[in-house]
């Protein structure tokens, strides 16, 4: 059973419907520079109480993270759709597709 938002389905298959064929990048391992954030991100979403991890160890307190990113992805790649994964942020990626001209965004 996925755990990932119904929504992502849901975008997914209207841009799916209007020939858009997206390339999903995911989050790599984080930068040590962001360990201190990402613990206090979880200590203010989690109270205090350790994330439930469903026996996912990924490391430095991203476990429900890296779960449910594993999760879309596999409904993703069961959707037939590309999924890429950076070596840090997405976003840093993302923006080296683009540099790179593998990403390309047409109006019509």
């Amino acid at each position: 059973m996925f755990c990932c938002s119904r929504n992502l389905y849901f975008r997914t298959s209207y841009l799916l419907l209007m020939e858009v064929y997206p390339i999903f990048v995911l989050e790599g391992k984080a930068s040590e520079l962001k360990y201190d954030t990402i613990a206090a991100r979880n200590a203010i979403r989690f109270k205090g109480a350790k994330p439930k991890t469903d026996g996912v160890k990924t490391g430095k307190d991203r476990t429900r993270f890296h779960y449910v990113l594993k999760q879309c992805q596999e409904m993703l790649k069961y959707m037939g759709l590309l999924c890429l994964t950076g070596k840090g942020e997405a976003e840093s990626f993302c923006a080296y597709l683009n540099q790179e001209g593998v990403s390309v965004a047409i109006k019509s």
